[in-house]
């Protein structure tokens, strides 16, 4: 009998790892915080903090699937479609 595959990352991964990368409280973060509008991320900021998320989940995301990450829950539905 085959388990259905679990979601990875989960929100909550990627919310806590956002946290403590960004040094906030993750009572700031759910899954529609808009990493440049409500974070306060300029460009720069967001590449690099994605660029995190890649290497701390071991996956690679294209430059056009980088630039429609805007929210928390954009980045995890990125990171699960190259995670499965």
């Amino acid at each position: 009998m085959n388990k259905p595959k679990a979601k990875f990352p989960s929100e909550d991964h990627l919310i806590e790892f956002i946290a403590w990368s960004l040094n906030i409280p993750v009572s700031r973060i759910n899954p529609h915080t808009d990493l440049v509008d409500d974070l306060y991320l300029d460009q720069i900021d967001r590449d690099l903090l994605i660029a995190a998320l890649e290497n701390r989940f071991g996956i690679y995301l294209s430059s056009e699937e980088v630039d429609r990450i805007d929210t928390v829950r954009d980045a995890s539905q990125s990171l699960q479609r190259h995670a499965a």
